[in-house]
């Protein structure tokens, strides 16, 4: 059950249910229900824990906003930027003191 505890603390760590990710990575949410609760077999298991390992570095980039885990589309075009080399990273932009303030934040 190694893969399946490793599933569950990614949905829990990026506050995704497991249909959603089912959606991200584009199987079905029964196959991944099967895999989670009976150890059956899952052919995609590989191209999950990439998308997984994908998304924990998506969620470090985007600190300290999160991913758009309602629209799946997006999520999976960022992922597909993603592999492409492209980085999401935020610039704040504004008066010195509302940066000093959301800085702050953000701690």
């Amino acid at each position: 059950m190694l893969y399946q505890d490793r599933i569950r603390a990614a949905c829990e760590r990026l506050n995704v249910s497991a249909e959603t990710l089912s959606a991200v990575v584009g199987i079905s949410p029964a196959s991944l229900s099967r895999f989670m609760t009976k150890n059956s077999n899952l052919p995609e298991l590989s191209k999950l824990m990439r998308t997984i390992a994908d998304l924990d570095a998506l969620v470090i980039d985007a600190n300290p906003y999160s991913l758009p885990f309602d629209d799946v589309e997006a999520v999976k075009k960022m992922i597909e930027r993603f592999r492409a080399g492209l980085r999401f990273i935020p610039v704040v932009v504004g008066p010195a003191e509302e940066i000093a303030d959301f800085e702050v934040e953000k701690q």
